[in-house]
């Protein structure tokens, strides 16, 4: 299962979080990237608009989900 943290160095930390615990190697990376974009916007989650979707990082299955306003972000079931 994956987990959310909140994330200080990004281009937008106030819009951003960090999903860790993603598959490695169950989907491309493009696909998954997909997937999590489509989690986080899905209104059954309490989603809002996400800008974008970094992944993959450096860090194996962690992604940077980047909401296009701060208001979407701590709607979102994912914020502490």
């Amino acid at each position: 299962m994956a987990s959310v943290l909140n994330v200080k160095e990004s281009k937008a930390p106030e819009r951003t979080v960090v999903v860790a615990g993603l598959p490695v190697d169950l989907f491309s990376d493009q696909l998954l990237a997909v997937l999590v974009k489509s989690h986080f916007q899905d209104i059954k989650n309490e989603g809002g608009d996400v800008e974008d979707v970094i992944y993959p990082t450096r860090t194996k299955g962690v992604a940077y989900v980047i909401f296009k306003e701060k208001k979407d972000l701590q709607l979102c079931k994912c914020h502490p």
